[in-house]
């Protein structure tokens, strides 16, 4: 199992192009998922054959930092 550590809003993505992607727990669709929550995260893929293949990382997301303009 990988861990990323990642900035809020960064992306992931699987090495790779497939013919469908279904990131748990958020259900999302895309080639890659947006983080924005630490936690599990779980793909399914799918190929050109219809076969299927899963994955699951550990995402941590870093603190977002603050800036104020003056």
């Amino acid at each position: 199992e990988n861990t990323y550590t990642l900035c809020q809003k960064d992306t992931i993505a699987p090495s790779g192009n497939f013919s469908g992607y279904l990131w748990l727990p958020d259900s999302i669709t895309t080639p890659y998922y947006l983080a924005t929550n630490t936690g599990y995260l779980y793909l399914m893929i799918t190929d050109s054959n219809g076969c299927h293949a899963y994955d699951t990382t550990y995402v941590s997301i870093k603190p977002t930092p603050s800036v104020t303009l003056e």
